[in-house]
């Protein structure tokens, strides 16, 4: 079967710059996208876990470095180790409740 036309290497050049350069763009464009998405996913997440640990480090700040006023230490005496009411306190010292 005779084939009409030039079917030398410059043929085969244009077949490829025809067919292949698309297939090999739009494969580009998708890893691409890909790659960006993942970036953003990852900036996100970073941005997650910053606002996590200050959410943390302000909750345990509240809950142990709020200053307590004598006189509510006076009127609610608890005890140091299971945070019960009492009224029983140490000989030694008279500060610490037990």
């Amino acid at each position: 079967m005779l084939v009409p036309g030039d079917l030398g290497f410059w043929s085969l050049v244009l077949v490829f710059f025809v067919f292949f350069t698309p297939i090999v763009t739009l494969i580009i464009r998708y890893k691409w996208r890909i790659a960006t998405a993942r970036t953003q996913e990852i900036v996100w997440l970073v941005a997650m876990v910053i606002e996590e640990e200050a959410m943390v480090e302000h909750e345990v700040v509240v809950d142990y470095y709020v200053p307590v006023s004598v006189a509510v230490v006076a009127r609610h005496s608890q005890c140091i180790v299971c945070y019960c009411p009492t009224t029983t306190r140490c000989s030694r010292c008279k500060a610490i409740r037990y």
